[in-house]
């Protein structure tokens, strides 16, 4: 039995064993489904691969699978979509085996290679399956949560896709397969769902001051106050994401987000998730119109600090999830480009009714007492960097505080600290 926030759900099992040749007709059927919306993508390697065939040719027991009985009667797989997609990939002869060490003489063969004895061998094994059943469908996602939580066999981000599934998990995945300039600007593919993680690195640290030295703690915690935020909400985030991304390409060009390797005196060509945060939260604080107007000269004093600021290395080379690297960074490329801009544009102070408005949502979490704000009457637009910083009354920079919040609010620790004296922050803090 599985204990949830509403009641005790009583888990329906079935269990049974599949012969591999079974398991691949009913991948060519359909009758399985092999990566669920809730799966990681399939990473086993040729060479793993064949090492789990020659498991089962010498008789070694394979781990039991976990299905999902679907309400179509098709089952989808819970947990052993490795082991499953291996052996269905060869017996279609998709590759062939290497490095086997037990069983040399079947190196570089594949399926259709093999002598028939052990083609039959193959083919008859059976897999142990435990099957949840229809009447505990609802149930297969907390399961494959349990099953994998702590599991070294998936990465974070991974993880979070299955635990925190909503409305933002949908915005990210969405994102990183729809925006063009991910591939070119992080330098990377899309592997085990790094897109969606930086993604959401860019959300999670947008309110930086607030963060408290765990950066994967703060990514969890943002998925979970926003897992299901409403439409209004995912639409102002991912026009967020993707104007500045955008004009961080423009103004940066694909090198925007790597750092300087001090030793050899080059710039690295690969992705920084330090440089990243630094350069494209402080891009979202501005107008694009501001920063195309003086691309060249941001560009130019950016990199000229990603090689020469011994302060801004230190912060994106070593310890860089520490409080105060986290800050320093963003404070810098920050202050950077607000004294490049300046204040030609004469922001006003104070934010419009219709800015109140647009940020509004049922829902919306006060950053600063981290309670609900239950009415729109009960809430204040502040700035995210502060007015007295440099702070510009634009959308990018404005966030709802409780009223009290807001007038509470004190920003003298952080207000009257000098870039220089950030790193003293919280000196006593072990970070």
């Amino acid at each position: 039995m599985i204990e949830t926030e509403e009641k005790t759900k009583r888990v329906f099992t079935d269990k049974k064993d599949f012969p591999l040749s079974l398991i691949k007709e009913m991948f060519d059927d359909g009758d399985i489904i092999p990566q669920p919306d809730y799966q990681r993508d399939y990473v086993m390697d040729n060479k793993t691969a064949s090492r789990l065939i020659e498991s089962v040719l010498l008789n070694i027991p394979i781990p039991t699978v976990y299905l999902c009985e679907e309400i179509d009667g098709r089952f989808s797989i819970i947990d052993g979509q490795q082991r499953m997609t291996s052996f269905v990939r060869y017996l279609k002869n998709d590759f062939a085996l290497k490095g086997l060490e037990e069983l040399p003489e079947i190196n570089g063969k594949k399926f259709n290679e093999l002598d028939k004895s052990l083609q039959r061998t193959l083919k008859s094994c059976t897999l142990n399956s435990i099957i949840l059943t229809k009447e505990s469908q609802e149930l297969k996602y907390e399961i494959f949560a349990r099953l994998n939580q702590g599991s070294i066999r998936l990465k974070p981000q991974e993880l979070r896709n299955c635990i925190y599934r909503g409305t933002f998990n949908n915005m990210l995945e969405d994102i990183a397969k729809s925006n063009k300039h991910l591939c070119e600007l992080f330098l990377e593919k899309n592997k085990r769902k790094n897109y969606q993680e930086y993604i959401l690195r860019f959300f999670a640290l947008r309110n930086f001051t607030n963060y408290s030295s765990s950066m994967k703690k703060t990514m969890n915690n943002y998925m979970i106050k926003h897992q299901n935020a409403d439409n209004n909400e995912i639409k102002e985030l991912k026009t967020l994401f993707n104007g500045t991304i955008d004009i961080i390409k423009q103004v940066f060009g694909s090198t925007a987000f790597c750092a300087y390797d001090r030793q050899k005196s080059q710039f690295m060509n690969k992705f920084s998730g330090s440089v990243y945060d630094s350069i494209a939260i402080a891009c979202s604080m501005f107008n694009h119109h501001d920063l195309m107007t003086h691309a060249d000269e941001i560009r130019k004093q950016v990199n000229d600090m990603k090689m020469n600021n011994p302060t801004y290395q230190d912060y994106t080379y070593a310890a860089t999830g520490s409080k105060n690297r986290v800050i320093g960074r963003i404070m810098m490329i920050y202050n950077l480009i607000k004294n490049i801009i300046g204040n030609e544009n004469n922001h006003p102070r104070t934010y419009s009714k219709s800015t109140k408005e647009e940020l509004w949502h049922n829902g919306y979490i006060c950053p600063y007492c981290k309670q609900e704000i239950l009415s729109i009457e009960d809430a204040e637009v502040d700035h995210i960097i502060p007015y007295s910083k440099g702070g510009q009354t634009i959308m990018e920079n404005a966030q709802l505080l409780h009223r009290h919040c807001n007038r509470e609010k004190n920003n003298a620790d952080f207000e009257s600290t000098d870039i220089n004296e950030i790193e003293l922050i919280n000196k006593d803090e072990n970070i």
